[in-house]
């Protein structure tokens, strides 16, 4: 029994290390620039083995964004506020929080961003992504009291989007905590 259970937790670090390193290339290479092979050496594995735990490197891509789609349910329910002023403070201090801790994974979404259109299954999950947060900003900035909540939200989320953006580009230097404030000022009473 307790054979069993060290080969599945074996199995189970095994198929994180891979997820971390094509993670990791898949956000300083980009998707396309990324081999299985590179992905295997990366995590100290044989090519081979990697198709023992991934159908694909799209298997591998889509597997990563479900990893952070589920993170990510967890943390916003953990964010969660009756009020909508401290759950839209929350959101927007934690997206700026993720930027700061989780580098990496900004840079994977902003790459993929803008491959959106040469991927359909990409193009779908952004869909679904931009959707769920525009409804959730909309919803929120009506609670607060924006008249027209729904121009709020798309300048919002364009806001956010830049800045994801803007910090791939520019790094360390860009200003997040002065942006973090302006936005805030703005959208938070």
């Amino acid at each position: 029994m307790e054979t069993a259970t060290r080969e599945k937790d074996f199995k189970i670090q095994k198929r994180k290390r891979i997820l971390f390193s094509a993670l990791e290339l898949f956000a300083t290479q980009g998707y396309d620039g990324t081999s299985v092979s590179q992905i295997a050496k990366a995590a100290g594995i044989s090519k081979g083995l990697t198709y023992v735990y991934f159908e694909s490197k799209e298997d591998l891509l889509l597997q990563i964004i479900n990893y952070f789609k589920a993170e990510e349910e967890i943390r916003l329910a953990s964010l969660y506020d009756d009020d909508p002023n401290i759950f839209l403070k929350r959101l927007i201090h934690d997206f700026f929080n993720r930027i700061r801790e989780r580098p990496e994974h900004i840079k994977l979404v902003t790459s993929l961003m803008l491959q959106v259109s040469k991927y359909k299954f990409i193009q779908e999950m952004a869909i679904d992504k931009y959707l769920t947060y525009f409804q959730l900003m909309q919803e929120l900035l009506d609670k607060v009291g924006f008249p027209d909540s729904r121009r709020e939200a798309k300048l919002l989320t364009a806001m956010l989007d830049g800045v994801a953006i803007q910090f791939n580009v520019v790094g360390e230097d860009y200003p997040l905590t002065e942006t973090e404030k302006y936005i805030l000022t703005k959208y938070v009473s």
